[in-house]
């Protein structure tokens, strides 16, 4: 389901709700939902413009970066919630040549940084900078959640909405403000065509495991070290067994890879949840942002 598809929905259940008993037509509620499109496309180039200029008027590397977190900030929605989630931990933002490609991100002690390439910066473009944002703080955002379909569609949701909060529009999501990344683009794209449902089932045909795959394989491969372990634990109640010493080694190993496998399923089974909750603010933002995706 696209984006439009999905504020359509929305818009038709909540303008059923209020007018259960006044119908609109099918005329009146796309002319209705025309108005607010171009009422939001006029605000979005404003916004678009005004972001860029600031941008300009902030050469200094690290202003630029500073200006790019206000920007955010300033935006309510997603960028408002991953500065605030920087700044309440003292993260680390800046250019660096730690930044392997165009973005990375690391944990010094419980302080998270965020590194970009210096590359980044030029041309200036605080949207720009704020996809990269976006993504290394999804990242770290999402350090217990395990890599799948979900999380990957979570990081390109935070790209993409920080992208069109900050007046970015599907014409420009290819050439950002003169930077042409198709890393960045093919991330906004992932957000644009499908819904969260639709954007696990279509990362999932491109071979990355769904939660549901990776809790599966994890708790089958807890159900294996279960019965190694009893297994290993019946042969150390053999009396004088010249093999106890290497079997202790053995049964001290099946557990540690157990106990990791159990954390896993656990970190699957938790992540699933956290992915529903996630959906639903999706639906929240949509409707609060029904008309800025142009």
């Amino acid at each position: 389901m696209t984006k439009i598809l999905s504020i359509l929905a929305l818009l038709a259940a909540a303008g059923g709700a209020a007018q259960a008993q006044v119908p609109l037509s099918e005329a009146d509620f796309a002319a209705g939902l025309q108005g607010i499109r171009i009422q939001a496309a006029a605000a979005g180039h404003a916004l678009a413009a005004g972001v860029q200029a600031r941008a300009q008027q902030a050469p200094d590397p690290q202003r630029l970066i500073g200006s790019t977190l206000v920007a955010m900030n300033d935006q309510p929605g997603t960028g408002e919630l991953l500065v605030t989630w920087l700044r309440e931990r003292q993260a680390v933002v800046e250019f660096s040549g730690q930044a392997q490609g165009r973005s990375a991100h690391a944990w010094l002690g419980a302080v998270p940084a965020v590194y970009l390439s210096p590359a980044l910066a030029e041309p200036p473009s605080l949207r720009y900078l704020a996809v990269y944002v976006a993504k290394e703080t999804a990242e770290l955002m999402l350090k217990d959640f395990p890599d799948s379909a979900e999380r990957r569609y979570i990081v390109a949701s935070r790209m993409a909405e920080s992208f069109f909060e900050l007046g970015g529009t599907r014409m420009t999501m290819e050439d950002i403000d003169g930077h042409k990344d198709e890393a960045a683009a093919q991330a906004i794209r992932l957000w644009v065509e499908h819904d969260p449902s639709g954007g696990v089932d279509y990362l999932k045909r491109q071979g990355v495991p769904t939660l549901a795959e990776v809790g599966a394989k994890s708790s089958a491969e807890a159900g294996r070290l279960v019965n190694l372990k009893y297994a290993i634990e019946q042969m150390l109640t053999v009396p004088n067994d010249p093999n106890a010493e290497s079997l202790r080694a053995e049964l001290a190993q099946t557990e540690a890879v157990l106990a990791e496998a159990q954390k896993s399923a656990a970190a699957a089974a938790a992540a699933q949840k956290e992915f529903a909750e996630f959906q639903t603010r999706e639906q929240t933002w949509l409707w609060e942002h029904q008309g800025t995706l142009q």
